[in-house]
């Protein structure tokens, strides 16, 4: 029996000490434990990019996302891809499912934010359809996540894979953004805003309805840009003593003006344009308000051009006005002060080039024009 004893602890212990010894493990080259203890199971949550398709256990629909696009009838999602572009604060996912594929924006901002812009696509969805040039995506839900930020669902776009905006997309551009300026305009005796309050990029717009387009332009969006301005610290002194020239040149420079409200995009550039497989123009990123047309031609020459056949395309249908030149500065000047406020939050338009003294530089030169033209 003692003699057996060595050969029983040999082939006993191996397999009860690491049960009370889990650091002692078997001596390389061993064979596995043929029954190893599988370790307790613990719920993962949905990761940007999926290897299958996931389970939509009760887990997997707590998830918001998931949840809003099985509410709105597209089925089990299959796949998720990150399709984030450089250089964009928001995240891009695309999400596969039974009944096409879903677009998805998730960012740190808040939810009013996103809805705003939800809005945005629904009313400059509804005004594309008469011209039929412009493509805008539908808005399908959007809603808060449950560590901040927010997200925003929208009809799949299959994007072109041709870089940039070939010149007959550009001109199709032109002649839907002159179309998108003549639809129909807001209800009888609202003059000029918007439905609900927008953002630029991140900053509030206050778009309560006015009479007056010199009234609106004055009070809801150039005062309260060199207001923000004027608080920052560090600003150029120079800038505040033009602050009231400017206003007063503004309200002189727009009060000549019998235009009728039309429905703008906001801010129209090229970070803010795409165009389809079939080379259709689409729009994104609505910052919608009813103002003057000649504004949306200001951000593309702030942040990028849409291309010499865009403006071709579009003053041929909307020809040139008297006045128009100094006009721009004006609505060039707001697209800077509003990037001059985001750069002293900490963020900065998606557009921007130039630095903060460059930007600071060409609105003090901007102003000086302005307060000069409305002095004619």
């Amino acid at each position: 029996m003692f003699l057996a004893l060595p050969s029983l602890l040999a082939s006993f212990l191996p397999s009860v000490l690491p049960s009370f010894f889990p650091f002692i493990l078997p001596a390389r080259g061993n064979a596995p434990d043929p029954s190893p203890r599988s370790a307790p199971s613990i719920p993962r949550p949905l990761t940007p990019r999926l290897a299958g398709p996931p389970k939509l256990s009760s887990a997997s629909l707590s998830d918001p996302i998931i949840a809003a696009i099985s509410r709105c009838g597209y089925g089990r999602v299959r796949r998720v891809t990150d399709v984030t572009p450089p250089g964009t604060r928001s995240t891009h996912m695309r999400y596969d499912t039974d009944e096409g594929p879903v677009f998805c924006k998730r960012s740190p901002l808040p939810l009013e934010v996103l809805s705003a812009e939800a809005t945005s696509l629904r009313v400059m969805g509804s005004a594309a359809l008469a011209g039929g040039y412009l493509r805008v995506p539908a808005a399908l839900g959007c809603g808060s996540l449950p560590f901040g930020g927010s997200y925003l669902l929208l009809e799949w776009v299959e994007p072109s894979r041709v870089l940039g905006l070939l010149p007959s997309t550009q001109e199709e551009l032109g002649c839907g953004l002159a179309a998108l300026h003549s639809a129909p305009q807001p209800p009888p005796r609202r003059g000029f805003g918007f439905e609900c309050d927008t953002h630029l990029d991140g900053l509030r717009q206050d778009n309560r309805w006015m009479d007056t387009y010199a009234d609106f332009f004055v009070a809801r969006r150039l005062k309260p840009q060199l207001s923000a301005l004027a608080s920052r610290v560090g600003s150029e002194p120079s800038l505040h003593r033009l602050a009231d020239p400017v206003l007063s040149a503004a309200d002189v420079l727009l009060r000549e003006l019998a235009d009728p409200p039309a429905l703008l995009h906001g801010d129209l550039w090229m970070g803010s344009v795409g165009a389809n497989s079939a080379q259709q123009p689409v729009l994104y990123r609505g910052a919608c308000w009813y103002g003057l047309p000649e504004f949306d031609l200001a951000a593309g020459s702030v942040y990028g051009s849409l291309g010499a056949s865009f403006y071709r395309a579009y003053h041929a249908q909307r020809p040139q006005a008297p006045g128009f030149e100094e006009r721009q500065d004006l609505f060039c000047l707001y697209h800077i002060l509003n990037h001059l406020n985001l750069e002293a939050t900490g963020s900065g338009h998606r557009g921007a080039k130039l630095t903060r003294r460059e930007y600071s530089e060409k609105a003090l030169e901007l102003m000086k024009r302005i307060a000069a033209a409305g002095q004619r």
